[in-house]
């Protein structure tokens, strides 16, 4: 039904291209049908979680967090406990933060934790990952030809650490102890 009135609407996307130029493209039926199936419009969102989603500081994020609390990990209660309790903790201005809320998605995701709890006990070994991968990025690879060290300066290496990576893995990291410290509560 959903499908067929935005087709009739008709529903058009505006794709820019390289050179600048941008082009209105009609959407059929089939790329509809696509993107209103990943949204999940169908999943009930329980009462408690739908009235703390309306409760959180910046309106205009409210359907991001709608459409987070629509996907299929938090379809299981001890899940969905772990997403209140973050959005719980989301409740104070200070804490808010939209990255974060993608960063739990991304985890909850990835890793499928059964629990709380679960999750809680992976906690550790992730943040002890991240500071390895923090310390192999902050130094260079390792030169295995004399000629190409010498072209870096021989003993004085002058290649540069990857500070965007460092930076993301620092993001990873505070977020898990953010994490780590709703859950502990």
């Amino acid at each position: 039904m959903l499908i067929r009135k935005l087709t009739a609407r008709p529903t058009v996307e505006r794709l820019t291209t390289e050179e600048s130029v941008t082009h209105a493209i009609k959407l059929r039926e089939v790329s509809l049908e696509r993107f209103v199936t990943r949204l999940n419009l169908d999943v009930v969102i329980p009462d408690p979680l739908g009235k703390l989603l309306h409760s959180l500081p910046p309106a205009e994020g409210r359907a991001l967090l709608k459409a987070l609390a629509r996907r299929i990990v938090w379809n299981k209660e001890p899940r969905r406990a772990v997403l209140f309790r973050y959005l719980l903790a989301s409740t104070s201005e200070d804490f808010y933060d939209r990255a974060d809320l993608l960063s739990l998605l991304k985890v909850m995701e990835t890793y499928q934790p059964k629990d709380a709890d679960d999750l809680l006990a992976h906690i550790p070994h992730w943040q002890e990952v991240l500071k390895r991968e923090m310390l192999s990025a902050a130094s260079p690879k390792p030169v295995f030809a004399a000629r190409v060290q010498e072209l870096h300066g021989g003993g004085r290496d002058r290649r540069h650490q990857d500070n965007s990576l460092i930076s993301g893995k620092q993001h990873e990291l505070q977020f898990l102890g953010r994490l780590q410290g709703v859950l502990k509560a």
